[in-house]
Parts: structure tokens; sequence; C-alpha cells
């Protein structure tokens, strides 16, 4: 039974086999039984569409004609003179001559009936043309038109079409004649009679998408008409030549092939609709014949594939049995055809390969045994996973300063969790955020992304982590590789640095405060015993060179707290609107030669914040748009309402900011070209402490410039409820 079954499956590749080699002979088949059906559906499409084309241009002719007709009407000397005693005889008499046409009617200026061709009843009021909207359109335009298809209660509410022409007297419409038929009684050259009904169904749609005539149901209801919903209606109506076997008859409900064509003058759609089964029966049955032959083509090369695989059956089967041993390992298996043919070499090679196979299986453990030794002597820890993010090797004696140990958690590719990753803040981090998720999924390089491991006693490690693909000889992802470097003296080395700046900043204060004291001292000495100018100035510069050194250990002492996170902030309810308005007021001696204008789009503006930390950070916008604008250019600051936040924005006009400068504008200790270039005093911190103040409130800030034109720095704060602000100023 076992053997059965392996010939079984031998026989079906080799037929696989065959089919593949016989793929490309029945494809070309198939594809020239497809193109034949393909072009017999498309000469039926093209013959509905010929149809239809000639069908509208008999219809343009036909409205021509009425056209012509309605113009020697109105050159007729008894029709313009409108006096319903000459011009009702005049058409009556006419009537018999014009059959074809319900009624011929003559309107005056004023929309007056003076003429027709039906006399009316006893009683009965004439028809007011006021009431046309083509007997408007033709008075105002003065030019010939042809009405939607309507009903008129003279004709027992019969679906009809009306022309009308105006009657002119020196290039003015003094009248209109109109003539008015029923399209179901189409002439015999536009009904073409000799195309069966059964087969052609021919329908006449106005411009409005309402039927004027279909051959196949020639009494159709009023309501039955409105076909302007219809996709096929719409297309046509735009212009479109529709022609498609997919069309869904609205009156019989069977699928139809149809050609559609809008007439070239008057816009009236002419489409010619025939039964699926009848248009496309010659198509098809030669499609029939032809898969006909394609089967017994198939069934032929079945048939011959199959006396092959019988013949090469037991060989093959062999084969198949050394080749799954060599696959499960099981390299010292030999072949042991003797055939004398192809398939005794085929073995043969199968014994050089399990050779090959097997030196080859050794370099490679020894070379995984290299690199594991070189692994475990990193003191970073290092992890090698494949090209599906399983882990292949790491160093476990650096992991196992960080690895929290067996807790039976497996991670998003199926491995044991062997680091705990969290983020700075000690949040757990999302998986799609670690580097080694990032390189096997994304295939991204990822360098020195801070993050923290969690430890099984609770503590956190922090580490800087990087990852890469790697990638095969031919640019393929092979696998990634991920770096875990542990930083905690580094990260101690910064709280010393940090705690050092804030002792340094805050011992500097003293000895400024006291050189503070005595300039001023000195220079109250001097206003009452007045001194040389020299000596003035040289208090003035103490003055000024203390104050400015208080200002930069106070940004020291900023930039500390910032970074230790111990940044506090005294939160009062305020209104945005008013505080930035004192701010601006304030900082004018700041902004000197640069005139400050507020705009605010909406007041009042409630925000939670603390109105000193507020006043730095927009005086630090206020101060860098002074500096670095050109002279007496004005600064604009903007106070606006964006959804559930308070945006402000302080623009100013100059030589702007370099895009390369852009990113790093926010930076501790950066200073862009323009003050390095013009010797702008100052450490480059009040960028990154305004950042730090305005991420405090839970706001963002970031800048705009376009270089020579305008640079704008714009921040937002959250909005608070406004009762809260209201009740607070009450109390």
């Amino acid at each position: 039974m076992r053997d059965a079954t392996l010939r079984l499956s031998l026989r079906t590749k080799l037929l696989l086999g065959v089919l593949l080699l016989l793929l490309p002979v029945l494809g070309l088949l198939l594809w020239g039984i497809q193109a034949t059906y393909e072009r017999g559906r498309e000469q039926v499409l093209d013959r509905q569409v010929g149809i239809a084309q000639t069908i509208a241009v008999q219809v343009d002719g036909l409205f021509d004609e009425c056209t012509d007709l309605a113009w020697a009407l109105a050159n007729d000397p008894l029709v313009r003179s409108f006096d319903p005693a000459l011009v009702d005889p005049h058409l009556q008499r006419l009537a018999p001559r014009y059959s074809e046409y319900l009624d011929i009617e003559v309107y005056n200026a004023r929309g007056e009936s003076v003429g027709t061709s039906v006399p009316y009843a006893p009683g009965q009021p004439r028809l007011d043309g006021t009431q046309s909207l083509l007997f408007r359109r033709v008075l105002a335009s003065s030019q010939p038109g042809v009405s939607e298809v309507h009903q008129t209660p003279r004709f027992e509410g019969r679906p009809v079409v009306s022309i009308a022409v105006p009657v002119l007297e020196d290039e003015r419409a003094t009248g209109t004649v109109h003539l008015v038929f029923d399209l179901s009684q189409l002439p015999p050259s536009v009904a073409s009679p000799q195309l069966d009904p059964q087969e052609f169904g021919i329908a006449v749609i106005d411009p409005a998408g309402r039927v004027a005539f279909y051959n196949r149901l020639p009494d159709l209801a009023w309501e039955q008409r409105d076909v302007s919903r219809l996709p096929e209606t719409q297309a046509g109506l735009a212009g479109q030549t529709v022609r498609t076997d997919a069309f869904t008859s609205p009156y019989f409900g069977d699928r139809r092939v149809l050609g559609q064509v809008r007439s070239p003058r008057y816009g009236w759609l002419v489409a010619v609709a025939s039964p699926l089964a009848v248009a496309l029966a010659p198509a098809e049955e030669e499609l029939r014949r032809d898969l006909l032959a394609f089967g017994l083509i198939a069934l032929a090369g079945i048939a011959g594939a199959w006396a092959l695989s019988r013949s090469l059956v037991g060989p093959l089967g062999q084969l198949a049995a050394l080749a799954r041993d060599l696959g499960r390992g099981q390299l010292g298996r030999r072949s042991e055809l003797r055939t004398g043919d192809e398939l005794e070499t085929l073995g043969q090679e199968f014994d050089a390969m399990a050779q090959l196979l097997q030196r080859t299986l050794g370099e490679l453990e020894a070379e995984r045994a290299r690199l594991q030794a070189v692994i475990e002597q990193m003191p970073e820890a290092v992890i090698l996973a494949d090209a599906h993010g399983h882990v292949l090797l790491y160093n476990r004696l650096a992991l196992l300063a960080l690895a929290q140990g067996e807790t039976g958690q497996v991670d998003t590719f199926g491995n044991p969790a062997i680091l705990d990753l969290r983020r700075a803040s000690g949040e757990p981090a999302p998986w799609e955020e670690l580097p080694l998720v990032r390189a096997v999924l994304q295939r991204e390089i990822t360098r020195g992304v801070e993050l923290c491991v969690r430890r099984a006693d609770g503590a956190l490690v922090p580490v800087l982590a990087s990852a890469a693909p790697i990638r095969g000889p031919g640019g393929e992802v092979v696998g990634a590789v991920a770096v875990y470097r542990d930083i905690s003296s580094l990260k101690e080395l910064e709280r010393l640095r940090e705690e050092w700046t804030s002792v340094i900043a805050h011992d500097l204060r003293q000895p400024v405060t006291v050189i503070n004291g005595y300039a001023g001292l000195l220079a109250r000495l001097m206003e009452r015993h007045p001194a040389v100018p020299q000596e003035q100035q040289a208090v003035e510069h103490i003055r000024t060179s203390a104050h400015q050194l208080n200002r930069m250990i106070a940004d020291l002492l900023d930039v500390s707290r910032i970074e230790a996170g111990r940044l506090a902030l005294e939160r009062q309810p305020q209104d945005l609107a008013t505080l930035v308005r004192q701010v601006a007021e304030r900082t004018a001696e700041v902004a000197a030669g640069h005139p400050v204008q507020v705009e605010v789009a909406e007041a009042p503006l409630p925000v939670e914040a603390d109105p000193q930390r507020i006043e730095q950070v927009l005086g630090n916008l206020v101060s860098n748009a002074a500096k670095y604008g050109d002279p007496d250019t004005g600064i604009l600051i903007e106070v606006r309402r964006r959804d559930t936040e308070v945006e402000v924005a302080v623009a100013n006009h100059g030589p702007g900011i370099p895009p390369e400068d852009l990113p790093r504008l926010f930076s501790r200790f950066h200073r862009a070209r323009q003050a390095q270039a013009e010797r702008v005093a100052g450490l480059g911190l009040g960028l990154y402490i305004s950042k730090g103040l305005v991420e405090a409130h839970g706001g963002r800030i970031w800048a705009e410039s376009a270089p020579g034109q305008t640079t704008t720095f714009r921040f937002t704060l959250p909005l608070a409820a406004p009762q809260r602000v209201a009740g607070e100023r009450a109390a």
C-alpha cells in the first residue's frame, strides 16, 4: 500500500510536469478562442452602435425637416398677420398635407394662440403659450428649439414633442410657430421596420432621459418613460458612446447587448438593444466548438503523460525516497539505481550532493561556534534573529545582567521573552516601536534609541538600543541584529553634570547679586555727586553685564530643572488673550525699534497656566524676533483658537532661518548661523527652555520660516473651561 501511494504521488508529479510543458500551447489556444469570441462580441457591439448612429442621424434629419417646415410657416404672410380669423382657416386647410403632425399652433408675442390646425371644441379655452418653456426660450433667443417629451391634455395625455421657430420682424421675435407630433408614430425611415423588433429594440430618448419612442412597447405608460437614472442613459447624455453586453432591460428584466449614441445636433439618444442570447448566439456557438477541440487536445496530452509516467515511476520513486532521507539528515544514504541512463546519473549526483552537504554542514557548525564565541565576549547584549524574527544567537553573559529570567511569556515572533523593554519613562514599550521588530518588519536601521530594561527585582536599567537588518549577497533581508548597551554609568555622569550645573548656577547667584547691588549703589551715588561720563558709562556697563549674567544663570537653572524633571509650575486660570496683551506692553523695551502688534481673533481664551512662565516664553520669542528681524520692522503676535487649543504666533520680517537649521532650533546651546555671524549675545538656551515650558503646560511649539521673508514661532496651550476662569476672577 505504501509503494502504491508513493508511485501515485510521483505519477501525479510527472503529469503536472507534462501539463506544464503543454501549458504554453494550451494557453495560446485558449487565448485564440477568447480572442475569437471577443472579436464576435465586438462585432455585435459595433453593429448595435452603427445602427444607433444611423438612426441618430435620421432623428436629427427629422427635426431639421420639422424646423424647415416651421420656418416656412413663420414666413407665411397669413401666419405673420397673427389674426385668428385668417390663421385658423389657413392652418386647417394645410393640415391634410401634414398629417404626420398632431397640431400646428401659432402664438403671438403675448403667448396667445392665434391659430391651430386642429379646431378647438366649442367652449374649450385656447392654449396659453407662456406656460410653455419652449415658447419662452424661443421667444427670448429668437432661435428655433425642440422640446422634451411632454403630455398635452388636447390629445388625451399622449406623449408628444414640439418643435418651435420664432416669427421674426426686423430680427425680433413677434411670435412663434409650433409643430406638435408623436414620436411613437415615427416615419419608416427612422423606425427602421426592416429590423426585427424581437431582435432589435430601438428607443429614442430626449435630453431629459425620457423615452419618446420604443418599438417593442409603443404604448408605454408615462411613468415608465423616465430612464434618466440608468447609468447608461446618464453616460449617453454626457456625450459618451455606450457599447455594453451587461445592460439589464428596465422593461423585460433580461440582459441585453446595448449600443447607444447621442444625435450630433439635437442631443437626443438613440439606443439599440438586443437580447444577449440572440445577439451573441453565433459567437457562443463558435466558442463551444473551439472549447471542444481544446478539451480533446488536453485529454490527448494527459494520456501521453500518463503513459510516460508508468515507465519512469519506479526509478523516480527510489530517487524520491533518497531525497526524503537526505532532507531528514540521513546523509549516509546512497543511490542504488543501475539503469544505465540519465536516472542513474541523477542518482550519482544525489550521492555527490550528500557528500557536499556533509562537508558544508560541518563548516556551518564551526562558523556558528566561532560566531557564538565572538558574541559571548562582547560587553553589550547582542541578539541575532532570522528573517522571521526567530532568535538564533545571543550572548548569555551580557544578557544575564539585564534579563528578568524565565517568565513563560513570548514576544510577537514566538520567542521566549528575554528582555522586558520599556520606554525611558518606565512605561512598557509597544512592540512595533522596538528596534529589533522594526529591523525585521520595516527593514529599518535604528541607532541609539534610549530604552529601559526592567529587571526581575523591578529595577530599571537604562540601555542604548540599536538594530539593523542583515542582507544577503543579493540584497535580500536574511535576518536582523540588535545591540543593547548598558548606559547606567553614562546616566550617572549625566546626573552629576546636571547637579554640578545646578550647584554652580546657584552659587553664582550670590556674587552676581552683590555686584548688581553695588553697581546700583554707585549709580545712585553718581546721581548725587555727578561724575565724568566715562565713570557713569563704566557703572552702566557693570549693571548691564551683571543683569545679563544673572539671566544666563537663571537659564542654566531652568535647563537643569527641565532635564531633571523638577520644573514646578504655578498654574492659575488665565485669559490668554489678556495675558498676551499685558506681556506685549511689558516687553516693549526688549523689542525697542520694532513696534509690537497684538491680534486676537476672539476672547476670552481660558487656559490653566503659570503666567510668569508664559511671559518668559513670550519674552524669549519677542526678543528673538527683535534681534533677528530687519530694522524698523514690526512684530505681529496673533492669538486664536484651534479646536481644543489656543495658538499663539510671533512673526517678524527678516532674513529668515535656513531650512537645515529648523530641526535643531530647540536644542540645547544651539545658535543659528546668523547669531554666530553677528555675535548676538546669549547661550542658545532660550528656545530650549521655551520648548520645555510649553510642553510642561501640555502644549506644542514649532517654527516656520521662509528665507528672506517671514519667520513665525508658534506654540499652543490646552483650552480650559471658561466657567472656571470666570469663577476664579469673581472670587
